[in-house]
């Protein structure tokens, strides 16, 4: 017997072992099998490795064989032969496909799991045919979609199906569980469909001319306002298909209709395949009261012409030859203006690409379906000069020599120089000023340094081993923030991204799993602080400076246990040592706390820190008794971090915690080193700590949303033993509305 899941919702059992296909031989095998509800087969999928067949026999509701197919597969699994039956009452569907394996999500070096991408890693060619009684069929063709009830007349000069809408799929669920549970059922449909698929998409299956002329409903919304619901009432559906059908192929003229009798799409056929010019057809709908919630209606009509009632257009035309793209291609706009032209050759693109709308045109370049010369976007705003915003350059579909992306003044904003696509120069960015603030230098084509510099803020600077073969993507090409904002002002973008978190300028080169020196900045140039990172820790010694470039403190970062009694145990984090200005030792402790914020004010990460004391100098021990006595520690700019008394090197009784621009943020008790009692955590000193909320800079409100921000207070009250939370309560208070 075979172990399977059952998966309620879909009323099926499934037996999935896709994973035996790294481990076979030369025995047969089911890989995957399922079953309806009342226990008789749906899905039997077997292997025969001695004769690289896979075999895939789909059933019906009512057990008859829907689908049968055959794949043989080439002797090193890089290309198959197929053939699969889709049958229905007397009806049959016989496609032949070829596939030539283009790659997939598999990486083993066994042949055979290259059956995982059996359906989705090969580029297919088809061919299919119609037979009625086992003879190619010939006659007219005629499907209607949302009749009240289906039916289905095939004879020797014609076939016409009508199916039935969502509604009916209900009645067909309910004639499904009485199936299973009776095993009787006048419905005809039950020798076609299988659980889990709209009926509908099986008769796309049966007729594959069906997927080049159908044009997907609109779905039902009852949720929305009453304009809404009508103009969704009023939107365009495919009704009905109608064409012709000669030895079993389409031929001559097929046009799908909507439910206004307006046509949607029609293609010419010899002999099986597309000949001819196609026409696809739309409707455009005025603007509603649903979607201007969703749109800055004044900066939408700058690049949108909205008409004032639903208007019916030419949308795009195809010229195809022996059923592939072979001419030109056009899209247009519910005027007739051309927004899209192309050419294809032999089924590819070829040629200039240009897409185009009321500000943005955007030129390419193609050989035989790959990119080639010169990716040019333009901007041009009315009464204004027009604006070049990218310059790519592409070879062999590569990036290649330099490519160049624009600020929104016109000065250079980006650029890099590719070979191959593989990046051999220096990678820049700038501000719209002019001002370098990104650079990424490469050895052999890898990263080895980033830097990055804030305004203002500290700045860094990552150093990798090009050993790691660190790939660059160069999607950053592209990514120009005066270019978005511009863009918004005429609607060509949405203004979500403003109200994102801001981070800073972020780092383009991915740092996963890898180590690597990290230096930080102090905006003039002196070195704030500088180590290392692993797998996303800080790890060895690093080196902490004040703004005048001298070593303020050291701290080895490593994981440790501290024991100090059978009750009090310390996961240590490293050992932190500090020294004065002339670089004498002071004192070092155990970093037995240690909580990483990000503050967005600062654009930079810094620690909140609790320690044990180890030793301190005698000059030291003059000022403050970090063993026994009252401590405060800073952050790095200097403020006060947190103080409170130390016994026996730990800390103890009521300490208080700060934010890094002095506000209260916590206060509790310690005892013998570990957190105990009740602790208040949050906006203590009846203002919001701004630096944890990263708003972007560049809102237009910035000012009155601080404001508001600020009287956001949130409170946290934990219940601490030893060390570990018990309990905690949050509570959020509005003072705007005090």
């Amino acid at each position: 017997g075979f172990l399977a899941k059952h998966y309620l919702e879909q009323g099926i059992y499934e037996y999935d072992k896709f994973d035996t296909l790294k481990k076979i031989n030369n025995e047969k095998l089911s890989f995957f099998k399922s079953w309806y509800a009342n226990k008789l087969p749906c899905v039997d999928m077997q292997f025969d490795p001695a004769l690289r067949d896979v075999n895939i026999l789909i059933n019906s509701i009512n057990q008859s064989p829907k689908i049968e197919t055959k794949y043989t597969l080439g002797e090193d699994y890089n290309f198959f032969s197929a053939k699969t039956l889709l049958r229905f009452k007397n009806l049959t569907t016989e496609v032949i496909a070829n596939g030539t394996y283009e790659g997939g999500t598999v990486k083993d070096s066994l042949k055979s799991t290259k059956i995982y991408d059996l359906f989705q890693s090969y580029e297919l060619t088809e061919d299919w045919q119609v037979f009625l009684e086992n003879k190619p069929f010939t006659g007219s063709f005629e499907i209607n979609f949302d009749t009240k009830k289906p039916s289905f007349k095939f004879n020797d000069n014609s076939l016409k199906l009508n199916l039935t809408g969502a509604k009916f799929q209900k009645k067909l669920t309910k004639e499904i569980e009485k199936y299973f549970s009776t095993g009787k059922s006048k419905m005809e449909l039950l020798s076609f469909i299988d659980v889990g698929q709209n009926y509908e998409g099986n008769f796309k299956e049966l007729f594959p001319v069906l997927r080049d002329l159908y044009v997907v409903d609109y779905q039902e919304m009852n949720e929305y306002d009453e304009n809404q619901i009508l103009i969704l009432k009023e939107r365009a559906k495919t009704k009905s298909i109608f064409g012709k059908f000669q030895d079993g192929k389409p031929v001559g003229l097929w046009q799908c209709f909507d439910q206004f009798g307006k046509i949607l799409s029609e293609i010419s056929y010899e002999n099986g395949e597309k000949q001819g010019e196609a026409k696809f057809y739309n409707y455009v709908y005025p603007l509603t009261n649903f979607d201007s919630e969703f749109y800055n209606f004044d900066n939408y009509k700058k690049t949108v012409d909205l008409p004032t009632e639903i208007s019916y257009y030419l949308e795009r035309t195809i010229t195809y030859n022996k059923g592939i793209p072979n001419g030109k291609e056009f899209r247009y706009d519910w005027r007739g203006n051309c927004n899209y032209s192309a050419s294809h050759k032999d089924g590819f693109l070829d040629g200039l690409v240009k897409e185009q709308n009321k500000l943005i045109t955007n030129e390419s370049y193609y050989e035989e379906g790959i990119l080639d010369g010169i990716a040019k976007t333009k901007l041009s705003i009315p009464n204004k000069d027009t604006l070049v915003l990218f310059e790519l350059n592409f070879q062999n579909h590569l990036l290649q020599g330099e490519s160049k992306a624009y600020h929104a003044n016109g000065n250079l904003a980006k650029h890099g120089f590719f070979l191959n696509g593989e990046p051999i120069q220096d990678y820049e960015a700038f501000d719209s000023l002019g001002t370098i603030y990104h650079y990424v230098k490469f050895l052999y084509s890898f990263p080895v340094e980033e830097k990055i510099w804030e305004e203002n803020e500290l700045s860094v600077r990552y150093l990798f081993d090009w050993k790691d073969s660190i790939y660059f993507r160069p999607d950053d090409l592209v990514n120009i923030p005066s270019i978005y904002d511009l863009l918004n002002q005429y609607g060509l973008m949405s203004d979500e991204s403003f109200e994102q978190p801001y981070f800073g300028r972020p780092s383009i080169i991915d740092k996963v799993g890898i180590q690597y020196r990290i230096t930080k900045y102090y905006p003039d140039q002196k070195i704030a602080r500088d180590g290392f990172i692993k797998n996303g820790k800080k790890v060895d010694c690093w080196i902490y400076n004040n703004y005048q470039g001298q070593k303020m403190y050291e701290i080895d970062y490593f994981d440790t246990i501290l024991k100090i009694n059978d009750s009090i145990k310390f996961k240590s984090k490293g050992i932190r040592t500090d020294f004065d200005s002339l670089g004498n030792f002071l004192y070092n402790s155990f970093l037995i706390e240690k909580i990483e914020n990000y503050d967005c004010s600062h654009t930079d990460h810094y620690e909140v820190r609790q320690f044990m004391t180890i030793s301190q100098s005698e000059k030291e021990s003059l000022l403050s008794n970090r063993s026994n006595g009252f401590v405060k520690n800073y952050y790095d700019n200097g403020t006060l971090q947190s103080e409170g008394q130390m016994r026996n090197n730990l800390a103890t009784g009521i300490w208080k915690f700060y934010t890094p621009n002095g506000q209260l943020n916590q206060v509790g008790e310690y005892v013998q080193g570990k957190r105990n009692g009740r602790w208040l955590k949050g906006d203590l000193s009846k203002t919001n700590y701004l630096g944890d909320i990263c708003m972007n800079p560049n809102l237009p409100d910035l000012e009155k949303r601080i404001a508001f921000q600020e009287n956001l207070l949130d409170i946290e009250i934990r219940y601490f033993k030893l060390g570990k939370v018990q309990t905690s309560e949050y509570y959020d208070i509005n003072m705007n509305n005090k």
